[in-house]
């Protein structure tokens, strides 16, 4: 009973999708368990060796008990139940390999106040926003390429037969070969693609079959509220990229959004206090290298909010 409890224990530590592998695996071992594979002869030496190894008594002098005549009397040996033993072992080590080489996960992520340039197993290379996080399988660019993140991402990806797949909370974008951008922050609810070269197929996880194709130069948006993101209209690289030549750049973004982008990028918290402001939109463009508080003072003037310094950043509020 024992067994059976820690077997389904085992199983239940995969994932849904795991499970089905883990499964047949283990009951091929299981079959394997019922048949002759060896000869007793070579049965008797290989289980005599592997009970040495383990520290185990070997059948023979030592083993020895008198019976009630006083002759001696071999205690029984299980043959069955020890090869049972050792092929069980086998297969939960078999299916933690498996486990381990076809689903462990490597996660990058980019620091606050960093971007991190990384390449992928299959050749493609990505630049991660400061905060960004991808995560993908120990098999990715083997059967498929696939990979999940949050954040902000530019990725130039390698062309191959195998597509390549990132998921964010709510969307799904598939390409072969192709550079675009990816904006999904958990906190905007909002999943935006810009695509600079060839072509991309985005699309909701709750509607796979109504996709949005979109070609250089356009960029297209879903919310969780969306079913089928918004038709592609051209977007301005010099704005929308401007990040990745550590520039700021914002147009119609509130001004909530900007507080929290500039949170990530220099590593800050900014306190804010509730104001109509704070929705209200701002565009602004700053070509080459600005200090924090150049920028808070300009959003801060434009918008009539008052601020000040904190021991971990700022505290922004009505005047």
């Amino acid at each position: 009973m024992s067994n059976n409890t820690d077997n389904e224990n085992i199983f239940n530590s995969f994932g849904r999708e795991e499970q089905d592998s883990a499964q047949q695996l283990w009951t091929a071992a299981k079959k394997s368990a019922h048949k002759d594979v060896v000869t007793p002869e070579e049965t008797e030496i290989a289980l005599q060796s592997v009970r040495m190894r383990l520290g185990m008594p070997v059948p023979g002098d030592d083993d020895d008990q008198r019976s009630a005549s006083g002759k001696p009397t071999r205690l029984p040996f299980n043959r069955r139940s020890l090869w049972i033993s050792i092929l069980t072992t086998a297969a939960v080590l078999a299916i933690a390999f498996l486990f381990t080489y076809q689903f462990a996960s490597t996660v990058v992520m980019a620091p606050a106040g960093e971007q991190l340039s990384y390449a992928l197993p299959d050749g493609s290379r990505v630049l991660l926003n400061s905060g960004t996080s991808i995560v993908y399988k120990a098999s990715f660019g083997r059967s498929a390429r696939r990979l999940h993140m949050q954040g902000e991402a530019f990725f130039n990806v390698e062309k191959s037969d195998i597509p390549f797949y990132v998921h964010t909370a709510d969307a799904i974008v598939h390409v072969t070969g192709t550079s675009f951008q990816v904006r999904s922050w958990m906190e905007d609810a909002t999943t935006s693609i810009m695509v600079e070269r060839g072509s991309v197929n985005f699309y909701s996880k709750e509607s796979p079959d109504s996709i949005v194709r979109l070609t250089p130069g356009e960029t297209s948006s879903l919310t969780k509220e969306m079913r089928t993101p918004s038709s592609p209209t051209p977007f301005n690289p010099q704005v929308d990229f401007a990040w990745q030549q550590n520039q700021f750049a914002y147009q119609n973004t509130p001004v909530r959004a900007i507080f929290r982008d500039l949170e990530r990028r220099f590593n800050i918290q900014i306190a804010v206090e509730e104001s109509e402001a704070l929705n209200s939109t701002l565009s602004t463009f700053y070509s080459g290298p600005v200090e924090l508080e150049t920028l808070m003072q300009d959003i801060c003037t434009v918008k009539g909010l008052s601020y000040s310094k904190t021991a971990n950043g700022f505290r922004v509020y009505s005047p």
